[in-house]
């Protein structure tokens, strides 16, 4: 295959996974009622939540558009989140015990995901994005 080619197929691939990252970081922000889950504060107060990852999108790609690896979390608390690596690993273990062991066990399959399987998610995701806002 040709470097374009390649380039051009490696690009679709980024360009489909950061749709479907985007997407489930709306859909966890929804779960979550857009308050951080760690202090409390909401969108509605005027704080800005973000969808932060539990397992590092850099380094478990599967995991990155699981709605279930991801957390509402206001910008002080990312910050710390990421400051603090032992200390937050703890406390999200200790406050979602069950959704800590099945990101864990996901996080040890760790498989490559194509462009195929991007695409499928891609459109799950989509349907239950509009699922949400019909419900609202």
């Amino acid at each position: 295959m040709k470097r374009k080619k390649i380039k051009k197929v490696v690009r679709s691939i980024i360009s489909l996974r950061n749709q479907c990252v985007d997407i489930a970081k709306t859909l966890a922000k929804i779960r979550d009622r857009y308050v951080c889950v760690r202090c409390g504060v909401s969108k509605l107060a005027g704080a800005k939540i973000d969808g932060s990852h539990v397992k590092p999108e850099s380094h478990y790609h599967d995991l990155s558009a699981e709605v279930t690896n991801i957390k509402a979390m206001c910008f002080t608390c990312h910050a710390w989140w990421h400051l603090n690596p032992t200390e937050s690993g703890a406390w999200f273990r200790e406050k979602y015990p069950e959704r800590y062991e099945e990101i864990h066990k996901r996080a040890l399959e760790n498989p490559i995901v194509g462009r195929v399987e991007w695409e499928i998610r891609l459109k799950i995701l989509k349907e239950k994005l509009k699922k949400c806002y019909r419900a609202e």
